[in-house]
């Protein structure tokens, strides 16, 4: 069996072919946090590495009135076949909302780099191995904000605003818990 290519050697375009970047964000923007942050940092890095970028904001795959992520990657993924044939295409994901969208589209188009955003393929194991899960271990900033709050608190109770119910957010919450519940204790 041949070695994975390295990921430079992988992202690395034909001779004279642009790479794309295809952007499936869950919201957009103008929320001034998770999106916002996630759109500017793929915009940046698309135009930095002279790659094409599309995106395609809020396909939140819970409400009904959106199309399908699978249906909208694969017309975005053809329409990057059709401009660069001879690039490479990375399709990423920012919410755990699509883990099922990002474990189809990996299967089925092997020569794609899929990068989810919060997912959890890779660490279930059976994940394609052109799939990867990227996500910052905001849960020690979390425990560290828990903390802190437990030790400013004046009246000895703490508010916390969640996200949608979902096993990141969960995780968030439960290390804010964690650190406001034992730094409390001291």
């Amino acid at each position: 069996k041949a070695a994975a290519p390295t990921t430079a050697a992988a992202a690395a375009p034909a001779a004279g072919a642009k790479n794309t970047l295809i952007d499936i964000a869950v919201g957009d923007e103008n929320d001034n946090g998770w999106n916002k942050a996630h759109i500017e940092a793929t915009t940046s890095v698309s135009k930095q590495r002279g790659w094409d970028y599309v995106a395609y904001k809020n396909l939140n795959p819970a409400n009904p009135a959106k199309p399908v992520c699978e249906n909208v990657v694969e017309e975005l993924i053809g329409q990057a076949k059709k401009t660069n044939p001879n690039g490479k295409i990375l399709v990423r994901f920012n919410s755990d909302d699509f883990i099922p969208c990002a474990e189809a589209v990996a299967k089925k188009h092997p020569e794609v780099f899929v990068d989810h955003i919060s997912g959890d393929h890779v660490l279930k194991g059976g994940a394609p191995t052109n799939l990867t899960n990227n996500m910052g271990t905001m849960e020690y900033a979390k425990i560290l904000a828990g903390c802190a709050a437990a030790n400013l608190t004046k009246s000895g109770q703490i508010a916390y605003l969640n996200g949608p119910d979902n096993a990141e957010t969960r995780r968030f919450f439960n290390s804010f818990a964690w650190g406001a519940q034992y730094c409390g204790k001291k």
